[in-house]
């Protein structure tokens, strides 16, 4: 009998690297463009689709030429209003002026977004005719029509306002109805310069989940979780990639001895299992540079990318040990390294290749992959997979073996929360994570590049990542702990079935709190305060004084949870009410408390610094007082926060003090 061994692939879809930033809701430029003027407009199906179901915000996005000053962008940014009667324009990349020499040197200065929404339909006709597409059109692509050949030498010589590319703005919000999905915020989180081409980690609300580890004092931990990248090797002198390696605590490196006699010579951040050396550790090509990248680059170093786990501040990230299968001169070796990634302390194996073709289960069960996944399971590791990228629910293994955790992949922008059209799907699937161009390290030993790749490749890493966040943050959870909350936290997402995405798209943030739920602040009374208890006897001796019930209703927007509120005695500073864990939208939750006389400062707060009425909902807050039958305190529109001073008089008739406006942030 003939017996055909599966190839082995990399889970990799289609790759492009460059040096330049995209900002959000970019498509990935390649294939075949529509010429406009001076500028190529990227003609894919997707972008068909948007333009045809009016996808693209009514926004474009500029960028100028490295040689520009900023007098001349001032004057082009000008010249391109007037011309495309777009009224505002702001910098795509927000200027911090602590790291604003770092953001110049890696050309973020030169983005502009336009706002067009004011601009008028022109003929449709005339639109289709310059595009080339017979589909209606937006105010973005108007604007982008409306700009005309002429130079103006006062601002650039030789290019028209000295524009080197305009593409429209999509919207990532609207697409894929998630309550909890964000776009790149106006100020980032890391001081890394190319992090506003990372997107995708908004998707599954990283910077919100990195907050929570600097809250909880978790960072430090992060370096003790080993994470294991099983792939071809990665690039050894690239940039962002030099803080965050494991070192075996036993081997001395470079001397040719295998010193801590686990079988392999000067393995001192992990092993070329292909090629048979633990000093060559680059392997074949960058596929494994650019999925280390994504679990733990170097973050927050003023350099290149973030990672999923890359550290923050002076703490660095989740420790990478390289086990390379893919080497220069041969493919091999994968379940000798996940054996070695076992026996020498990763926690977590992030697996971005699998067979080319489906398998029995009767061939799978004897193959010396599934016996090697058994063993690092049985020793505590979490082995994660690539689902796959061939658009199919068959059994394509190792991602289909029930001990592993497999990831498929989402599209990117407007289908950031919908399947990726490569991405293996069905009932074995556990998660799904950010596939497509998603952008991180690159190059080989020579440079020190950034670029998109896409496939289930990319995916894995980003759960491999966020897992590391959860050891870090937990380093007592189990791994049943830990998938557990991974899965019961996802936002449900689906193809053609129920359950055919796994859990759905991971939430780093919501994760994170399912293992540690945040802390609450009590409205019980202790024995200092002069706050009278609503329903249960007072713990200290102090005499009670006469209270008066307070009732405070939030009704939340799309976004909920980013609003909060609370309570605040003026007389002692003492938090007396508060809430910010409200589970659902479009919602209102109403909280009491019976309140001693006196003065008192109600804030309402949202994170995101956009209130919550009217963008995404008629949100709302009203402050009732026993007795009284209008609000002291109501509204909903908002920045960051608001607060109001809350006078509490008891009197025999009840209360009748008007709340007054404190200053805010907005």
């Amino acid at each position: 009998m003939k017996f055909t061994i599966p190839i082995l692939s990399l889970l990799l879809v289609h790759s492009q690297v460059n040096g330049q930033g995209r900002g959000q809701g970019r498509v990935q430029e390649h294939g075949q463009g529509i010429r406009i003027r001076n500028n190529v407009f990227p003609a894919t199906d997707w972008l068909r689709e948007a333009i045809n179901n009016d996808g693209i915000d009514n926004a474009i996005e500029v960028k100028f030429k490295s040689t520009m000053t900023d007098e001349k962008i001032q004057k082009a940014v000008d010249k391109i209003k007037e011309k495309t009667r777009c009224p505002s324009a702001n910098r795509v990349f927000s200027q911090v002026n602590k790291y604003d020499a770092k953001h110049r040197e890696a050309g973020l200065h030169l983005f502009y977004r336009f706002d067009c929404t004011d601009v008028e339909k022109t003929d449709m006709e005339q639109m289709d005719r310059k595009l080339d597409l017979n589909q209606k059109g937006s105010k973005a692509v108007m604007a982008i029509l409306n700009l005309e050949e002429e130079t103006d030498n006062d601002i650039n010589d030789d290019n028209k306002f000295g524009i080197v590319a305009v593409n429209p703005s999509f919207s990532i919000v609207s697409v894929g109805d998630s309550p909890n999905l964000r776009g790149l915020q106006s100020s980032p989180p890391v001081n890394d310069p190319r992090f506003g081409t990372q997107p995708h980690y908004n998707t599954v609300n990283l910077p919100q989940a990195w907050d929570i580890l600097t809250a909880k004092g978790a960072w430090s931990r992060a370096q003790d979780v080993v994470v294991q990248v099983l792939d071809t090797g990665k690039n050894p002198n690239h940039e962002d990639l030099q803080t965050n390696k494991w070192k075996n605590p036993g081997e001395i490196c470079g001397n040719g001895l295998d010193d801590d006699g686990n079988g392999y010579v000067d393995d001192c951040h992990g092993y070329n299992h292909a090629d048979g050396t633990g000093t060559d550790l680059q392997g074949g090509g960058d596929h494994g540079t650019h999925c280390t990248g994504t679990v733990a680059a170097d973050t927050d170093n003023e350099k290149g990318v973030a990672g999923v786990c890359g550290g923050r501040g002076s703490s660095p990230g989740a420790s990478i040990m390289t086990s390379v299968g893919f080497g220069a001169t041969a493919t091999r070796g994968f379940e000798d390294a996940l054996e070695y990634g076992a026996d020498n302390g990763a926690r977590i194996s992030s697996n971005s290749w699998g067979f080319t073709q489906p398998l029995s289960e009767a061939t799978w069960a004897n193959m010396a992959t599934k016996a090697a996944i058994d063993y690092a399971t049985e020793n505590g590791v979490i082995v994660v997979f690539a689902a796959g990228n061939d658009n199919s629910d068959a059994s394509y293994y190792p991602g289909y073996y029930e001990k592993t955790v497999s990831v498929a992949a989402a599209g990117s922008g407007p289908s950031s929360l919908q399947a990726a059209s490569y991405t293996n799907y069905g009932p074995w699937q556990n998660i799904t994570a950010p596939g497509s161009n998603v952008y991180s390290t690159t190059g080989t030993s020579a440079s020190s590049s950034y670029g998109y790749k896409s496939g289930t490749s990319m995916a894995c890493p980003h759960i491999a990542g966020i897992l590391a966040l959860g050891v870090a943050l937990s380093p007592l959870a189990t791994n049943e702990e830990l998938l557990n909350c991974l899965y019961s936290t996802a936002f449900y997402i689906e193809r053609y079935s129920p359950g055919d995405m796994g859990a759905g798209m991971a939430d780093a943030e919501s994760f994170l709190e399912c293992l540690e739920p945040p802390s609450t602040v009590s409205p019980a009374p202790t024995p200092t305060t002069s706050m009278a208890p609503s329903s249960a006897p007072s713990i200290s001796n102090a005499p009670t004084a006469e209270c008066i019930n307070v009732q405070v209703s939030i009704t939340t927007d799309y976004f909920y949870s980013e609003t909060s509120y609370n309570l605040v005695d003026a007389s002692n500073g003492e938090v007396v009410m508060s809430r910010n864990d409200y589970p659902n939208s479009y919602t209102t939750y109403t909280d009491s408390e019976c309140l001693s006389c006196g003065d008192y400062t109600f804030t309402i707060n949202d994170s995101w610094g956009d209130g919550i009425c009217c963008s995404y909902g008629n949100g709302g807050y009203e402050v009732l007082v026993e007795g009284e039958a209008e609000a002291r305190i109501s509204g909903g529109e908002f920045g960051s926060s608001k607060s109001y001073l809350l006078e509490l008089e008891c009197t025999s008739q009840g209360t009748s003090q008007s709340p007054s406006q404190l200053p805010s942030m907005s």
